[in-house]
């Protein structure tokens, strides 16, 4: 089995919003790694979904295939 290898920038974000107003401006390019911090169980009240960031990536036709 192959161990997967990810390279590239990392964008680190302190929340979802955040994330999404990159994403919306233009801050994010095909190849970037998103990073959000302080979302999930621990971080967050409760476990958000980030369908806003991921549906803003695949309209921006970021995703690499």
């Amino acid at each position: 089995m192959k161990s997967p290898k990810i390279t590239g920038p990392a964008r680190v974000f302190d929340s979802e919003d955040g994330c999404q107003q990159a994403i919306l401006s233009g801050a994010i390019t095909a190849g970037d790694m998103i990073v959000i911090r302080y979302e999930g169980p621990k971080g967050g009240p409760g476990m958000r979904e980030m369908l806003a960031p991921t549906s803003a990536i695949i309209g921006a036709v970021l995703v690499i295939r």
